[in-house]
């Protein structure tokens, strides 16, 4: 198993949805909301980061902010 796998949590729901989002910014969550309401759609939001967000992180890199 790979680092990479390792870092995420299981849910251990192995139920199916309508739609998969990938990202929880702004605009992931707007459009699963939207999929989910209007639509009806069972929708399944995967984000990386440690932690869902509804705003913009900010990632120093050198030279570059």
């Amino acid at each position: 198993m790979s680092s990479l796998a390792t870092s995420y949590k299981h849910s251990g729901n192995n139920d199916d949805y309508d739609a998969i989002v990938i990202g929880s910014g702004i605009g992931g969550l707007t459009t699963a909301a939207l999929l989910s309401r209007l639509a009806g759609l069972r929708v399944l939001v995967l984000e990386r980061h440690y932690e869902p967000e509804d705003f913009t992180h900010t990632f120093k890199r050198p030279r570059f902010e």
